[in-house]
């Protein structure tokens, strides 16, 4: 995987570790972080991450300040990112899996090396679900277009309604598509006994 990682000044020694564990696992790895303790702003550093997961030129990004919680503010700014403060093995799997995050957020003060090295490793390699998962991504991305293109994202109940309303149709196409299968497979199956049937009376004709 082609992964991004930054940190300010609170993340700096659990980037380290991280880019190791990373490493050794063959991804490849984009260190835009800072490379020491002073303080910096960690604006510049996450947004260098967010730019390149929404780009595309990253498959998942990897932020870490002191608590998480400032990079993930930052990063969610930017269209088409999903960046997700982890604290837990659960919370790991579970933005990944009904999210579809893109960008793990950890607290360089509040999370230990092996620890972190565990939920990315969980992050990394649990996949979007999808499903009903959809409907949700999807008032995001309404959301996305609207607050970029100068408006405020508004969910009234009626778009929601729409947007349910959609999904529900989509799985009854999906469930009577099924059926016509079903139906032509047991259409062509009966042809076939019906062929079966026809060349053994034309066998017993011959033989009588």
């Amino acid at each position: 995987m082609n992964i991004y990682i930054a940190n300010d000044h609170g993340g700096y020694d659990l980037k380290k570790q991280i880019m190791v564990h990373l490493q050794k696992n063959k991804h490849w790895v984009v260190n835009e972080g800072s490379d020491s303790r002073e303080i910096v702003r960690y604006p510049y550093y996450a947004s260098k991450v967010a730019a390149a997961v929404a780009e595309k030129r990253a498959d998942f990004g990897i932020l870490i300040c002191n608590t998480g919680i400032g990079m993930s503010m930052i990063a969610n700014k930017y269209k088409g990112v999903r960046a997700a403060l982890v604290t837990s093995e659960e919370t790991a799997r579970l933005t990944r899996q009904h999210n579809d995050a893109n960008i793990i957020c950890l607290g360089g003060k509040f999370t230990d090396g092996e620890t972190a090295c565990r939920l990315v490793d969980i992050f990394l390699n649990t996949a979007f679900e999808g499903g009903r998962h959809n409907i949700s991504l999807g008032l995001i991305e309404q959301a996305e277009k609207i607050n970029f293109s100068g408006g405020i994202y508004d969910c009234f109940d009626a778009e929601k309604h729409t947007v349910d309303e959609l999904y529900i149709k989509r799985h009854k196409r999906k469930k009577s598509c099924l059926i016509r299968i079903c139906s032509s497979i047991a259409m062509m199956s009966r042809r076939l006994q019906c062929c079966c049937n026809w060349r053994n009376r034309a066998k017993r004709s011959l033989w009588a």
